[in-house]
């Protein structure tokens, strides 16, 4: 998140894409995502509650790589 300002380009979305963004607790995906409103992205949603709402409401996660 603290590098999304410049380098917001290498996730290869367009202004009108839809982007969801999301981190452990909330805070780091929602700075991220007002960083991304404010270059321009119109369709940026971050996950409320984050990775801790998923996981507590039963969710199903899986391990990168996998």
């Amino acid at each position: 998140y603290r590098e999304i300002k410049a380098r917001h380009r290498e996730i290869g979305a367009q202004p009108d894409d839809h982007i969801v963004v999301y981190c452990q607790s909330g805070q780091r995906s929602h700075d991220a995502a007002e960083t991304l409103a404010d270059l321009g992205y119109r369709h940026v949603y971050n996950v409320r509650g984050s990775m801790n709402a998923w996981v507590h409401a039963g969710y199903p996660i899986q391990p990168a790589g996998r």
